[in-house]
Formats: C-alpha cells, structure tokens, sequence
C-alpha cells in the first residue's frame, strides 16, 4: 500500500577450501561430533583451492528465504494485505575479494530505479548453534530505526514462542557481526537495517 519495500536479504558463499589445521581436526570432532575415522574418510576428497560452499554460511538463509517467499503467497492467496512491498534477495560475493559485491549492486539498482527502502533485514548463518546456548544474535546498523526493526524482531520472537533469546548488538560493537557482512553495505548507504544469526 505504501511505495517503501522491506528487503529480506540471505546470500550464499562459496570460499576457497584451505588447508586442515589441528584446530579445524578439533572444531570438527567438538561441534560435528565426527569421529576420527569419520574425519579421515573425509579428508582429501576436495582438493585445496577448490569451492566450498557452506551449508550454514549461508544455506541456511537461503532456504529460509525461499520458506519466508512461499509463506508470503499463502498469505496473499489468502487475501492478507501488506503494508509494504516485501523483497527477497538473494546476494552473492559476501566474501572477500568480492567484498559485499551484492549488496553494494542492489543499492547502485535501487538507488537508479529510485526505490524506497523502509528498511533491511539481513539473514546469515542462522543454522547451527555450536554452543547450545539457543540465541540469537541482531545486530543493529548505525541508525535509530534499526534499532525500532530489532525491536520488531525481539517481539516477534517473543509471540512466536521461539525457543531462541535474542541478543541485542549494538552498531559497533565487538560482539556483532554486522560489519562482516552485507548489512554494513546497507547501514553505511542510510538505510535501517538488522543483521540476524
């Protein structure tokens, strides 16, 4: 009903493999619970240099953006109206070299198309909680709206009874994850945005 569109971003990395470190031997049999025959069937069956891309980083997303696209036209067929045009997004080259090459392509899109954007909500790594602590993080951009979208979030959590404590990180902080991805693109160019993992 309104020209702004809420964007629901995810992306999809695909890294280069790197060599196995003793510490990634360890991370695998602690967080994967793999045993050590296990890991060793495994090992050398992608060759080093070779693309990886990661469930988690960021599959999950994706899958929960294709969900959220799906549930959306349930609604729709249903009649339900919406304040606002949603987008879903899907970015690619998140990582380094790319350097956020998706997100910053969809801003230079928008901005010529002189879209409106009420605000961003960016998905990543929202699969796996390695340490049982069922949380889950939002992290804010730079603006106070983006503060009022992680309040949405908060809220609703708290409705749909997710069993998930979500955890505020303030913009700037060294805990959140925000400028690592994406969502910084979206926060440096003035738009409300929330990172979720």
């Amino acid at each position: 009903e309104r020209p702004e569109a809420v964007v629901l971003c995810d992306h999809y990395d695909v890294a280069d493999k790197e060599p196995i470190r003793p510490s990634n031997l360890r991370e695998l049999k602690r967080d994967f619970h793999l045993t050590d025959k296990e890991i060793k069937e495994r090992l050398g069956t992608v060759p080093v240099g070779a693309a990886v891309p990661g469930a988690d980083d960021n599959g999950s997303a994706t899958a929960a953006l294709m969900e959220m696209g799906a549930l959306a036209k349930a609604q729709l067929d249903q009649g339900v109206k919406l304040g606002k045009t949603i987008k879903l997004v899907h970015l690619v080259g998140e990582e380094m070299p790319a350097d956020c090459l998706g997100g910053r392509s969809f801003l230079k899109g928008a901005k010529e198309r002189g879209e409106e954007l009420a605000g961003v909500i960016v998905l990543d790594m929202i699969g796996v909680d390695r340490s049982g602590r069922k949380k889950m993080q939002i992290s804010v951009g730079r603006s106070d709206e983006s503060l009022q979208i992680a309040a949405q979030v908060k809220e609703a959590a708290r409705d749909l009874d997710l069993d998930l404590k979500p955890v505020l990180r303030p913009f700037g902080s060294r805990k959140a994850f925000l400028h690592q991805t994406d969502a910084l693109e979206f926060s440096k160019a003035g738009y409300p945005v929330v990172l979720l993992n």
